[in-house]
């Protein structure tokens, strides 16, 4: 479901919060372009998200097959135009940055309406693997959500 790939924990305490910003500084740049990807997610723009993806990247729910390609990324988020999202949060609890690559882990929320009118909360872990292309800018090579936390998140994730 959509929620699942697009949401996250709003509420949290200053004690997190300040770890977030911490961890965020490590890389400003992909720490801005994940803000930007939640305000993308929150204004349901689909080409838009989409392009924040390398040309190969790809999206997927723990369990589920893989989207592959910033056209089949866009193609599914669009697929999901008719739900209204109500809020949409993401909290990252750890940062990895490798090189030209850097990865967030965090939990997500999301509340959604259905096109049938049901309403919907889905929440549970994702990670991002940014990776920094010739110009400096920072690309989604991989989003991931899952019901379950990641086994590869640092210390600090819940």
């Amino acid at each position: 479901m959509f929620a699942a790939f697009l949401s996250a924990m709003g509420a949290v305490s200053p004690d997190i919060a300040a770890r977030t910003l911490a961890r965020h500084a490590a890389d400003p740049t992909c720490a801005a372009a994940f803000e930007r990807y939640v305000t993308l997610v929150r204004l349901q723009a689909s080409p838009q998200i989409a392009a924040m993806f390398t040309p190969d990247g790809q999206i997927q729910h723990v369990g589920q097959p893989a989207i592959v390609g910033r056209e089949r990324i866009a193609a599914f988020l669009e697929s999901f135009a008719a739900y209204t999202l109500h809020s949409h949060d993401m909290t990252v609890t750890g940062v990895v940055a490798d090189g030209p690559t850097v990865t967030h882990w965090g939990t997500y929320e999301q509340k959604v309406r259905t096109p049938a009118g049901e309403e919907v909360v889905a929440k549970g872990w994702f990670r991002f693997r940014w990776i920094h292309d010739a110009t400096g800018a920072c690309l989604i090579e991989a989003g991931a959500t899952s019901s379950a936390p990641f086994d590869d998140a640092p210390a600090g994730q819940p």
